[in-house]
């Protein structure tokens, strides 16, 4: 048995559902087995959340507008999410991963990375023939020394599979691989780094550190030198708590202003449901708006009192509209519309759990997670 790294045989497993989403409708409506399902948005501005493989052998693929998605896969069963279904068997998964691992660190309401000591193949294989008989969904594991080979060992296993990736062969393994699969190398990035020929992370292995860093700034290069040699963290992040809640709504069709009152009671009312579920008050309220050409504004006032009621949030949410937004030269019809508590701060009083994607426990800080594939724009930072 090859050796992990650190205390003990430390090993770090990245554990991904398989097309989460479209799994649980498969496997609650067994005739879907084998067609093109699709999960996401309905409406005129819907986006493809999670699609089975069949629908993505078509091209269809997470993010995708479903206007696009029905033009490439016609043939596609195109279902709306159903979120408390999906919680319901994001719990069970997770049940399992706790009887495994040391520690877990949630990155998604379909995805975690765990640490395990032992025999890490075999605890790996122990995890997805549980995670498979008493769930029924589908697990690709990913397993290395740190946690970058292992989100890249976790692709190479989709589907359903393990891959391994020793830490003494990572340089080898992931040398043919493209440059894109390293963790943290976006669609921008990977085009920049093959325009200066750096197609694979080959390529990166042979460039010198400094070229890297001239070439993408100093702590983004180096930490690009260090993945692309197998090199990463080897001990898991420990929950922390969320610094904002927010809610947004994106219309099928855009709303005049005087729809916007009513749209924000909404908003004001999702978003107090979280704060109290989480116990929280927020400090600071944030008002983002989407314009029909996608510019987008964010005003943003204080609360010294603390808010987590709905009125409250509905006051300030809407004297925020009326001062920023109506009062200035902007169009008079909204796509998007959002608000988002800062400045969060434990509230002694007693809640419910609400949040929307609960993954490990009712007062998991990352309940809130959404499938990594089908992540959208937030607020900005």
């Amino acid at each position: 048995m090859e050796k992990g790294t650190g205390f003990m045989d430390r090993w770090i497993l990245l554990c991904d559902l398989d097309a989460f989403f479209a799994a649980v409708e498969v496997l609650d409506q067994p005739h879907l087995k084998g067609k093109p399902v699709i999960v996401g948005g309905m409406g005129p501005r819907g986006v493809v959340a999670t699609c089975s493989y069949e629908a993505r052998a078509a091209g269809v693929h997470s993010a995708m507008s479903t206007a696009k998605a029905r033009e490439l896969c016609p043939q596609g069963v195109f279902l709306p999410p159903r979120p408390q279904r999906y919680r319901e068997k994001s719990q069970e998964v997770f049940a399992i991963f706790r009887r495994f691992a040391l520690m877990i660190e949630p990155r998604s309401i379909d995805e975690a990375y765990l640490e395990v000591d032992g025999d890490g193949p075999e605890m790996a294989k122990a995890i997805q023939e549980a995670v498979v008989r008493e769930t029924g969904l589908s697990l690709a594991i990913g397993g290395g020394a740190n946690k970058v080979v292992a989100k890249i060992a976790s692709q190479l296993a989709k589907p359903g599979g393990i891959f391994w990736i020793p830490q003494e062969k990572a340089a080898e393994i992931l040398a043919p691989l493209p440059a894109g699969m390293l963790p943290g190398v976006g669609p921008k990035t990977e085009a920049l780094l093959r325009k200066e020929g750096y197609a694979t992370i080959g390529d990166l292995q042979k460039a010198s550190r400094e070229r890297l860093q001239a070439l993408l700034g100093e702590r983004a290069g180096q930490s690009l030198w260090e993945k692309a040699a197998g090199q990463g963290p080897e001990f898991l992040d420990a929950p922390v708590p969320p610094k904002s809640v927010s809610v947004e709504e994106t219309f099928p069709f855009d709303i005049p202003y005087s729809q916007v009152p009513s749209e924000l009671r909404k908003l004001s009312r999702q978003l107090a449901k979280r704060l109290q579920g989480r116990r929280v008050k927020g400090h600071t309220l944030a008002l983002k708006i989407r314009f029909p050409s996608f510019q987008t504004l964010t005003r943003q006032t204080a609360s010294p009192q603390g808010l987590q009621d709905e009125e409250e949030i509905f006051s300030l949410a809407r004297r925020l509209f009326e001062i920023h937004m109506v009062r200035g030269q902007y169009p008079r019809r909204v796509r998007l519309l959002g608000l988002r508590v800062n400045q969060l701060k434990k509230d002694e009083g007693k809640g419910r759990q609400l949040t929307f994607f609960p993954l490990l426990r009712p007062d998991d800080p990352f309940a809130g997670a959404l499938p990594e594939e089908s992540r959208g724009e937030g607020f900005p930072p």
